[in-house]
């Protein structure tokens, strides 16, 4: 269910984030293709990408989907939350919080933290080692906010 021709993030990830320095990204039709492993087929994502950060002692993931509209975004992460709090075997622990008049979901699971939410038409999960979540969330926030009105223009 990939679209036609090969996309592009709207956003780069961005190359440092909480002290991290990016290691490596994935964007357009092969993040598509991870992200479709993750989400499953019946979702429709328009765009995304797959950061991944490191400073040598921590580490930190931001995937980055787009979907068609706001709505298939809404449904998207109340699939996840649904099927997060239903049980599984790779996270626990789920909580609704608020963050700088965002909501998110946090959970943990395989060896880190994990943050997740919805902004706009755009779904966002950032897993990072405990040390870091909190900045870089924080800081992928002001990203994601500053960059968001610079491509809406």
């Amino acid at each position: 269910c990939l679209p036609e021709r090969e996309p592009l993030a709207p956003l780069n990830p961005p190359e440092r984030i909480a002290g991290l320095e990016l290691k490596d990204s994935i964007l357009g039709r092969p993040a598509l293709r991870e992200l479709y492993r993750l989400h499953g087929k019946s979702v429709e994502l328009k765009n995304g990408y797959v950061a991944q950060y490191s400073n040598g002692r921590d580490d930190a993931t931001i995937y980055y989907s787009e979907t068609q509209n706001e709505e298939k975004a809404k449904e998207l992460i109340e699939r996840m939350v649904k099927k997060i709090s239903e049980g599984n075997r790779f996270f626990t622990g789920l909580r609704e919080v608020k963050k700088d008049n965002q909501s998110l979901y946090w959970v943990v699971g395989m060896g880190q933290e994990h943050y997740f939410f919805r902004n706009g038409k755009r779904i966002i999960w950032i897993a990072a080692d405990r040390d870091v979540i909190e900045n870089v969330l924080s800081e992928y926030l002001s990203f994601l906010l500053k960059e968001v009105r610079i491509a809406e223009k």
